[in-house]
């Protein structure tokens, strides 16, 4: 159920990406298979037998599906049942941004707004929608980050322990701009977001892959040597 990567708008070249992939891969298996899924299992081993009740409720085995058949006659049955061409689950999201004052921060007024997801999987039903709502529910009633999400719903479903859904390192990448009018942009900014178990350093581990790239793009970013000097132009006397 879960969605999947696309890399036809991959920034990096495909020799570059096959670096990445490596170097991902090795932060996987030291890092993300081992702390993430101590933390993960510790969570959910605690609340098993919620996580239980949540299979039987669902109709899914308490063990979870052991083949991938049986779990597409339990997909496919749900969606029979279900209303078709759903817009999915609406939300509510809410943002508290801060004012920096040196290392202050002063919380400002709130942005809320209401979000209406795109469907997943395409036109399929209002099934998924409400199952994912569910299974984050229950990672927020046990106390899982729900930035696991995928990695729970594969739990869910297949009772999968290795950390195989986790595709990344928990941060977030994004670019904003500001114009005026249709004209080229007159201010830039990355944004990163992540969850409550980053740690500073998976954010070194992408700077220089991830965020360096997209710095480089933004209005203003200036490149000088580290010890070249400005020179001051003459002036008229």
């Amino acid at each position: 159920m879960r969605t999947r990567i696309s890399l036809q708008k991959a920034l990096q070249p495909p020799e570059e990406r096959k670096r990445l992939f490596e170097k991902f891969n090795q932060f996987w298996a030291k890092y993300i298979n081992k702390e993430i899924k101590r933390k993960f299992l510790w969570v959910v081993y605690r609340n098993y037998p919620k996580i239980k009740a949540f299979r039987i409720s669902w109709g899914i085995p308490e063990n979870g599906f052991n083949t991938e058949i049986k779990f597409r006659d339990w997909f496919e049955e749900k969606i029979k049942k279900s209303e078709k061409k759903s817009r999915g689950i609406t939300y509510w999201e809410k943002t508290v941004p801060y004012e920096s004052l040196g290392l202050i921060l002063k919380e400002e007024r709130p942005i809320e707004k209401t979000v209406t997801p795109r469907r997943r999987f395409g036109t399929k039903s209002k099934f998924v929608g409400i199952f994912q709502r569910a299974v984050e529910e229950l990672a927020r009633d046990i106390g899982l980050d729900n930035s696991w999400y995928y990695q729970f719903e594969d739990y869910i479903l297949f009772n999968t322990k290795e950390m195989k859904s986790v595709k990344d390192a928990g941060i977030k990448v994004s670019k904003k701009f500001k114009h005026y009018g249709a004209n080229n942009p007159i201010r830039g900014s990355v944004v990163l977001e992540f969850g409550p178990n980053t740690r500073l350093k998976d954010i070194q581990f992408i700077w220089k892959d991830q965020v360096e790239p997209i710095k480089k793009q933004l209005p203003g970013y200036i490149d000088i040597p580290p010890n070249a000097k400005p020179k001051k132009p003459k002036e008229n006397s």
